[in-house]
């Protein structure tokens, strides 16, 4: 058995928690100091060191306890039967390996690995936040527990070729 560990990138959880939280401070700020002229005269009068560090207090340090609550840590343990997905504060997800139709890599996202059922829904994804490697390395192990015909291909991204690899069931 494989284990990986890693913090799962969610870009939609992330979108949902941070926008409103910067809508909600530019509002109270606006009508606080009276519209962006007012925002842009107090940013003036506190001078520059001032200013730095009360937009890091108010802006960024918020944003990186976001960024905690939107990347959580997942634990995915492989083996020759199933593939089990541990998060903390969640259940469990268990998936036999005999139940995946179909596993893509680096197809819709860089870095991402995408796991379908037999009927073609998606099951779950793996996107590390911070390691590309680990997307390769997680799907090597599941395609060696695999019977399933693969097609490695290649993409470019901000001239970067990127390895691309779908594999689906003989």
């Amino acid at each position: 058995m494989k284990t990986f560990e890693f913090k799962q990138h969610q870009v939609k959880k992330a979108f949902l928690i941070g926008i409103p939280y910067l809508i909600v401070v530019f509002l109270i700020c606006y009508f606080l100091f009276g519209g962006i002229n007012g925002m842009a005269d107090k940013v003036n009068n506190m001078g520059s060191f001032r200013g730095a560090l009360v937009i890091g207090a108010v802006i960024l340090i918020p944003l990186f306890l976001i960024q905690r609550i939107a990347h959580p840590k997942i634990r995915v343990d492989i083996d020759s039967e199933k593939i089990t997905v541990k998060q903390k504060g969640k259940n469990d997800l268990h998936i036999l390996l005999n139940s995946i139709g179909k596993i893509d890599m680096n197809i819709s996202v860089i870095n991402r690995i995408n796991m379908y059922n037999k009927q073609g829904q998606l099951i779950t994804f793996f996107h590390d936040t911070n390691n590309s490697e680990t997307a390769k390395l997680i799907f090597n192990e599941i395609e060696r527990n695999l019977n399933f015909d693969c097609t490695s291909g290649s993409k470019n991204f901000f001239n970067t070729t990127i390895e691309t690899k779908v594999c689906l069931e003989k």
